[in-house]
């Protein structure tokens, strides 16, 4: 019982910050930063290629 009041807290969590737009903004910002690295790796790449 404890674990299906959990997980409807879960539930309830995640909608009312998808509504106010808090997990569009977090999935935004790690992407972003996944970019950044990427960008860096390829940078780092370039250098040691030469």
């Amino acid at each position: 019982m404890e674990k299906a009041k959990r997980i409807i807290l879960v539930c309830v969590a995640t909608a009312i910050l998808a509504n106010c737009g808090t997990i569009g903004g977090i999935a935004n910002g790690t992407g972003e930063v996944l970019e950044g690295v990427a960008s860096d790796m390829r940078g780092v790449g370039g250098i040691v290629a030469r």
